[in-house]
């Protein structure tokens, strides 16, 4: 709810239309906010599962096996490589497309860190600008 929530608020709100009237930039977009804060909300989830399973709380981590979870990572981030080959047809620069795959080769980094790791703070930080 929170990755939908982000992606409605800083994607979808500032383009001032309706669902319909998007074009397929504005999709693409859309979609690849929605799918990076999706893996970012997955590593801070995976981070606290033990904490939320101990209260009673869900999330993805606390729902899916270890091995669902990172195969849901896996297909993420594949999905948000591969998409950056398609910035051509959606009006983005080659510039702009080598910064989306930066940040998303750093998200994949920042899921492998250890969970207790001071330097996931300051990644994430840089992640999310």
């Amino acid at each position: 709810m929170l990755a939908f929530t982000w992606c409605y608020v800083t994607a979808f709100l500032p383009i001032q239309k309706t669902y319909w009237q998007l074009d397929s930039p504005e999709i693409f977009i859309i979609t690849r906010r929605f799918l990076f804060m999706l893996m970012l909300c997955i590593i801070f989830d995976n981070r606290d599962k033990t904490v939320d399973k101990i209260r009673g709380l869900r999330s993805l981590a606390t729902d899916l096996s270890p091995g669902v979870l990172k195969a849901l990572v896996y297909i993420i981030f594949a999905t948000l490589f591969l998409s950056n080959f398609l910035f051509r047809d959606y009006g983005i620069t080659l510039n702009q497309s080598l910064a989306l795959q930066v940040s998303t080769v750093a998200l994949l980094f920042v899921y492998f860190m250890p969970p207790k790791s001071v330097a996931i703070f300051f990644i994430i930080f840089l992640l999310t600008g």
